[in-house]
């Protein structure tokens, strides 16, 4: 747990859910459809849905580990149908799910599927026999309290399902059968409109997406459906078309359901011809219908003729059965076969039996098409075939001519890319879309540039990929790119003798034109003015992409996406296509090859000049070689990394350096009150670390790449080589331990960080060194101590600290010589053996936090006269506190006060009801506490109070005039 992690009541609220949603449902009923179909289309859309993959028996129990996974999702989808309430499972888990939209202020989407929802409201109709049963169990149990705990269960399932079936505005009820398709669109539209917005969804998928047709100038229809719409339209070719719209596909389906006898239109052979792939659903009735029949001579026609791409699917039919017009199909051409015979006229009779014999010939061609069919022979898993079907087209039949050279290795790239490019695709005709693509030196973001420019540029007259802007800008000047540009564009060499005549030269040029460009690599704001300065540049349909490491020089684009680093499967396989040319690493090679790429993370060019160098090289040597890399990355790797931090001010290296070496895992806005102490401007230098990709923020935590932090600390250590005494930050715990055994710190040293924890609990013996080590340190204002000792004059710690953490501080008062301390902010001695904080009040006039919790044997809170900046008290888990100070009452910035689980604490200050500061006031646990003072109204700032197992009885009349209150709860212990 960080430093910080105890201090905020809300800390949990704020946290990003780990799911979307989550899919409460009977298996029996719909796993392998409604539901199944519901959680692929969550997942296409990039969701975090989740599942259970085991169908729980009737009397089964719910697990802890489910509940957690409840806690963790936004939304709710509960799908009521015949055997929900059968299920013991279904209804605890319907319980827990209303009880998380209460506390937590999750969303719950109850679907009717097929039932009644006044029958889930009253527990009738079908739910009654269930209902029935589960009572029968209640009077079975002999022993009383397991019967009443019984009883209490069912009357807790009762009113859940009364409760969702409540709620208006958020059900949908199926009156009719079919129509799943169109019901599913509209859930997922739902959850996307009101509960997801899409400038907040974080997942990237993992599957390549097709180009919006309106881009393309071959082909009007990525793809077509030829299917029966008696047997498919409400289910299976639905449900197909809408995963492969939900994919920024154009898939034509035709919303008419033809009679049998009618005859394909001129208007939809120009469709068949306009499309590229034809998705054949061969059902039981498709040879019914003369329509269907004629597609399929057409979309024959066009595989042998224009190159189309045909796959059949075999929907519960037998694929020898429609090469042989067998089976179901055989009935059909015998009804066929009639009409010919009862035709009189000779030439209509002729020409329908022609017509006819067409027929049976495209089924027997597109049956014997091998590799691109696929059979069910199982009842359901449909979305599972839908998903695999999606898949097959997308990797096998994209455009592939005319491509950049991307990657001899192209690992992981099309989950880099698809999000983009359906943005890209998404544009209105006119529209000129500009996106950005940002993150650290080595992530691959020219190599996800041309990924993208080689999908999309066939639909593009006019195209331009400009590489490596950032170096060739400064060896050759703007004025150079933007003749560059114009010449892949115009086609002609122009002259251009200054900026201001090169963009003339582009806007006349250009404003008419729909053109590509990619501006790979940009790192000052002059070079995206002179090639891409305004929309109005470029005409109708234009679509400009822009790759950097800095998130501020993409302010006026559409959309940024920040790049993601390959996962641990995709790194492993680019890494051992470059160690040993193949996907996976060699017997004896895999678990160095594992260590190799954890040391790597998912960086590309980490992992192919790594791969690279270890290329046939024997065991003994990956050794060596990987002990070297763990003490300092190669000399590229850091190359690339020195750009992204060599253009940050001093203010911003400090935060980043202070960052790398102190605060991996700690609470953002903990460290920015910490930095901002030290006169850093903490928010801003933290919010420009994040856009150069050298830090990233999750759930609120700071974090960095290995790799980045190991250039952090080389760059710290580089100056001075061998003697840690003069660098400016210390972590390391050996080259500390010689520092202060040594005395050898100097008064370059601003923070030193020792961990000896692990030491101590193993050995219960704690390192100690002489005070007298700091006296050079003069420096010194970050310090972090975990379980190391001190002897001597506490005076001679620097009087620069701003942040001391020492947990498992030994003595029972901090020494009256440490106090002259005028610059601290954060004093943070958690698990320590102090009895007392300090004697008397001392001047601490810039402290903010204080964070004592778990000093078991603390009895009393500091004095706080002379501490008037305070704005967190953290005393969590003190369990011999009896005391709180009055003069907290007189702190007028404190907002945070956190006194959990002080179980000794039976009072606290009148004055302190008196705050009209106090934010957050937690109790929980604090089991002697007896009561609320009915001053407590007046604490007009306080949106949280938690005072759960406590012995508080009675709420004061005052607690209505707390207007901001958002979160009360107090239950006695």
């Amino acid at each position: 747990m960080t430093a910080h992690e105890a201090s905020s009541s809300s800390s949990s609220k704020s946290k990003l859910w780990k799911y979307d949603v989550f899919l409460s449902f009977s298996g029996v009923d719909t796993r392998s459809g409604f539901t199944g179909h519901l959680y692929a289309a969550l997942t296409d859309r990039g969701y975090q849905a989740f599942i259970d993959e085991d169908d729980l028996n009737t009397g089964e129990e719910i697990g802890n580990a489910l509940f957690r996974v409840m806690e963790e999702s936004r939304i709710f989808v509960v799908v009521f149908s015949k055997n929900y309430v059968d299920s013991s499972w279904c209804l605890d888990e319907l319980v827990k799910i209303m009880e998380c939209r209460s506390n937590l202020g999750g969303h719950v989407l109850p679907i009717f599927y097929y039932v009644d929802p006044s029958d889930v409201r009253n527990q009738k109709g079908d739910l009654a026999q269930a209902f029935q049963k589960h009572e029968e169990v209640i009077r079975e149990e002999k022993d009383d309290k397991e019967r009443e705990a019984k009883r209490e269960r069912v009357r807790q399932w009762r009113n859940a399902l009364t409760e969702a079936a409540d709620l208006s505005g958020h059900h949908f009820q199926i009156t009719g059968t079919g129509h799943e398709a169109k019901l599913i669109r509209e859930i997922v539209d739902k959850i996307i409109t009101n509960w997801l917005p899409s400038t907040e969804k974080l997942h990237v998928a993992k599957h390549q997406v097709g180009i919006n047709s309106r881009m393309s100038k071959l082909w009007k229809y990525d793809m077509f459906l030829s299917f029966s719409g008696v047997d498919t339209r409400n289910g299976f070719a639905g449900l197909l078309h809408t995963a492969l719209t939900d994919r920024g596909y154009r898939a034509f389906i035709d919303e008419d359901d033809l009679n049998t006898g009618e005859e394909i239109g001129n208007a939809l052979f120009r469709v068949i011809e306009d499309s590229r792939i034809f998705v054949v659903v061969f059902s039981k009735s498709y040879a019914d219908s003369s329509w269907c029949l004629d597609e399929l001579v057409k979309i024959m026609e066009c595989r042998s003729n224009l190159g189309g791409h045909v796959l059949p699917i075999f929907y519960y039919v037998d694929p020898s059965d429609v090469r042989n017009q067998k089976g179901d199909l055989a009935q059909a051409f015998q009804k066929h076969e009639e009409v010919i015979l009862e035709e009189k006229d000779d030439k209509k009779r002729e020409a329908k039996r022609e017509r006819v014999r067409q027929w049976r010939n495209a089924l027997t061609e597109a049956a014997n098409l091998s590799g691109h069919h696929f059979q069910i022979t199982d009842t359901g898993r449909e979305a599972m075939l839908i998903r695999e079907i999606v898949d097959n087209i997308i990797t096998n039949w994209l455009l592939s001519t005319e491509k950049l050279h991307v990657a001899k290795h192209q690992v992981g790239i099309n989950s880099q890319i698809q999000d983009i490019i359906t943005y890209l695709s998404s544009g209105g005709l006119d529209d000129v879309v500009m996106v950005g693509i940002w993150g650290k030196g080595g992530l691959g973001k020219t190599t996800v540039a041309k990924a993208i420019y080689n999908e999309i540029h066939p639909m593009f007259q006019f195209k331009s990929f400009l590489a490596d802007i950032r170096d060739n800008t400064s060896k050759h000047g703007l004025v150079y790119l933007q003749k560059t540009l114009v010449s892949n564009i115009l086609k002609q060499n122009s002259h251009v003798s200054s900026v201001a005549e090169g963009t003339s030269l582009i806007k006349q040029g250009f404003r008419h034109r729909k053109v590509l460009v990619i501006m790979d690599d940009i790192d000052e704001v002059e070079q995206l003015n002179a090639i891409a300065g305004n929309r109005d540049w470029f005409g109708p349909g234009s679509r400009i992409i822009i790759t950097t490491r800095y998130k501020h020089l993409l302010k006026n684009v559409d959309k940024t996406y920040l790049l993601q680093e390959m996962n641990e499967d995709e790194a492993l396989e680019l890494f051992s296509w470059h160690a040993f040319g193949n996907s996976r690493p060699p017997e004896g090679y895999l678990e160095l090859s594992r260590k190799v790429v954890s040391y790597c993370g998912g960086l590309p060019l980490t992992l192919t000049v790594l791969g690279s160098f270890l290329f046939k090289r024997a065991i003994a040597e990956w050794k060596n070689e990987l002990e070297k890399l763990e003490r300092s990355p190669g000399e590229e790797i850091k190359k690339q990394f020195r750009l992204s931090i060599e253009g940050l001010d001093d203010t911003q290296k400090a935060i980043f350096l202070d960052i790398s070496c102190f605060f991996i895992g700690w609470d953002k806005d903990y460290v920015t009150k910490v930095l901002d102490g030290c006169g850093f401007f903490a928010t801003t230098g933290i919010r420009v670390l994040r856009e150069r990709g050298l830090v990233t923020v999750e759930h609120n935590e700071l974090n960095m790449h290995d790799l980045v932090q190991e250039m952090a600390r080389v760059i710290i250590s580089e100056k001075f080589p061998g003697y840690p005494g003069k660098w400016s930050r210390l972590w390391n715990p050996q080259e500390i331990t010689d520092v202060l055994t040594n005395k050898s710190g100097t008064g370059e040293v601003e923070g030193l960080a020792l961990d000896f924890s692990d030491h101590w609990f193993q050995t219960c013996d704690m390192p100690s060194f002489s005070t007298e080590a700091f006296a050079s340190m003069k420096k010194l204002r970050l310090l972090h101590l975990r379980y190391v000792q001190f002897t001597g004059e506490y005076k001679h710690l620097p009087k620069e600290l701003i942040w001391l953490c020492w947990r498992g501080f030994l003595l029972q008062s901090i020494p009256d010589d440490f106090f002259n301390q005028p610059k601290l902010v954060v004093l943070d001695m958690q698990s320590s053996n102090l009895v007392q904080v300090w004697e008397g009040s001392k001047s601490l006039q810039k402290l903010k936090i204080i964070n004592l919790s778990h000093s078991l044997d603390l009895e009393e809170s500091p004095d706080f006269s002379q501490v008037p900046n305070l704005e967190e008290l953290i005393m969590e888990g003190c369990e011999s506190l009896s005391e709180i100070h009055p003069s907290i009452g007189h702190l007028k910035r404190l907002s945070l006060v956190n006194l959990r689980n002080c179980c000794s604490l039976s009072s606290l200050p009148r004055d302190f009801f008196k705050s009209k500061s106090v934010e957050i006031l937690c109790l929980n646990g604090c089991s002697k506490l007896r009561e609320l003072h009915e001053d407590l109204g007046e604490m007009v700032s306080l949106r949280i109070l938690e005072a759960e197992n406590t012995s508080i009885k009675q709420v004061p009349a005052s607690i209505a005039r707390l207007k901001k209150l958002t979160r009360f709860s107090l239950r006695s212990g």
